[in-house]
């Protein structure tokens, strides 16, 4: 079930009396409310209560959520979409919230690809991803991330062969430890719990770009403890109470690894090539 990040402070009755703007533009001119709970199939165009506008492609579906305050919330069903959001709309896709700034506001494009993975590229502007409440992604503008959640209960990353520049990472994982990564372009990787929570393992997939490494520093209590850096095929094991982290390389022959990392291009290029929608729409309103 996807949590937010924050908590819900008012249940759907309380705001069922309030009047809010967001509407359905369908292409044959014709306008319908959006209220909470209503599914909305495309292709459709979303105009949220500030202005921003969510376009649903043929295919795809979002649901309208009861808002968080003032915050109205949009979850990305099936399909794909597209859009500009403000500080006053909020974005969900499997396991993951889309937001940004107060005051600022971003173009982005999302794609869900199954109940626990999906895609998230910012064009224009800056958004923070939410991930299960303790994982936040920063995406700048020409950057986009798949998120999966993994079997074991953790989360798997793969940045897109096209970004731009370098994504940042913060997983919160105790209530006073922190990991912080820098991912490049065409990277994939995973983090999981070990050990009853005692250990967190980061992976760098032997996939990765072999150009590229993950940076990744811990903070205890606020303050760096350790650094370190992951190329295709190796981990991070680091210890949950006191930040030590241990670099290796994975269980794979080393061999293997190589050869895996010297296809990164090839293979990285064939698990994106089904996404688009890299262009923004004209205009937010």
């Amino acid at each position: 079930m996807l949590k937010r990040f924050v908590v819900v402070l008012a249940v759907f009755a309380l705001f069922g009396s309030l009047t809010f703007a967001a509407e359905v533009l369908r292409a044959d001119g014709s306008k319908e409310p959006a209220p909470a709970g209503k599914r909305i199939q495309g292709p459709a165009t979303v105009r949220t209560a500030s202005g921003g506008r969510i376009t649903i492609d043929e295919g795809g579906a979002v649901e309208i959520l009861p808002p968080d305050g003032d915050i109205e919330l949009i979850m990305v069903k099936r399909g794909a979409v597209r859009g500009i959001i403000d500080g006053k709309t909020q974005v969900a896709g499997p396991n993951a919230w889309l937001m940004v700034r107060p005051g600022t506001w971003a173009r982005f494009y999302a794609e869900t690809n199954g109940a626990n993975k999906g895609f998230i590229k910012v064009t224009e502007g800056q958004a923070l991803l939410v991930y299960g409440g303790n994982i936040n992604v920063h995406l700048t503008a020409g950057n986009g991330i798949n998120l999966a959640k993994t079997k074991s209960g953790g989360m798997w990353f793969g940045t897109h062969q096209t970004n731009v520049s370098d994504i940042r990472m913060i997983h919160r994982v105790t209530d006073t430890l922190e990991i912080d990564l820098t991912v490049p372009k065409a990277t994939s990787g995973s983090f999981r719990q070990e050990l009853d929570g005692q250990k967190t393992r980061v992976t760098s997939d032997a996939i990765s770009w072999k150009s590229g490494q993950i940076s990744l520093e811990t903070r205890l209590d606020g303050e760096k403890k350790h650094t370190g850096s992951l190329g295709p095929g190796t981990f991070a094991v680091i210890d949950n109470s006191t930040g030590v982290l241990e670099i290796s390389f994975s269980e794979a022959d080393f061999q293997i690894v190589e050869r895996a990392a010297s296809l990164t291009s090839e293979l990285s290029a064939l698990a994106v090539s089904n996404f688009f929608g890299d262009e923004a729409p004209k205009s937010g309103n």
